[in-house]
């Protein structure tokens, strides 16, 4: 009875001892920058497909943030996708239309290197004005770095799309300047 009595304070204490650890120097973003683009979609989409968007040469805005925030690419410890969403520009759209989306960064100067950055993958039937997306937590430090980038999305529907409208990406990406 003892050695049980033993062993659950053990478990105690090492339960709290890794909570203590896990919760201490949590890395806080140096600055975000934000990101928008639009991008049209046709109604000739076919449902359960998925569709493609490439979007081109997007500004990364990084080099003007580094002046404000007195940093160079040096300083750059990480960057990481933040949030994310998709409205339509052009009226209404109904977002539950849509089963998944996977937005991936992908380099300019090398595109080999792409990196998914967001994703949903199961459509939430209530958000239908606006569908937010889930970051990866990719570092994207090598693609950001560069002057532009490209994205490419990925639509997939359940229906086809009844109208031809104008979508908006909104996103931000987190700059790290310490690990």
């Amino acid at each position: 009875m003892n050695t049980f009595r033993f062993l659950k304070v053990f478990i105690l204490l090492l339960g709290i001892s890794m909570t203590n650890q896990s919760c201490s120097s949590n890395a806080e973003p140096r600055f975000y920058v934000d990101v928008e683009r639009d991008f049209s979609v046709d109604n000739t989409l076919n449902a359960i497909v998925t569709h493609f968007f490439e979007l081109k040469n997007i500004p990364s805005n990084l080099d003007q943030n580094l002046d404000i925030f007195g940093l160079n690419k040096e300083n750059i410890s990480s960057i990481n996708p933040a949030d994310a969403v998709l409205t339509n520009s052009t009226g209404l759209m109904d977002w539950s239309l849509v089963s998944s989306v996977e937005i991936y960064a992908i380099s300019r100067i090398n595109p080999t290197n792409r990196k998914q950055i967001f994703n949903v993958r199961e459509r939430n039937p209530s958000s239908n004005n606006q569908l937010r997306l889930f970051n990866t937590f990719a570092d994207m430090s090598d693609i950001m770095k560069e002057e532009t980038f490209d994205l490419e999305i990925r639509l997939t529907t359940i229906i086809s799309i009844p109208a031809n409208f104008t979508a908006k990406l909104q996103f931000n990406y987190a700059v790290f300047d310490e690990i």
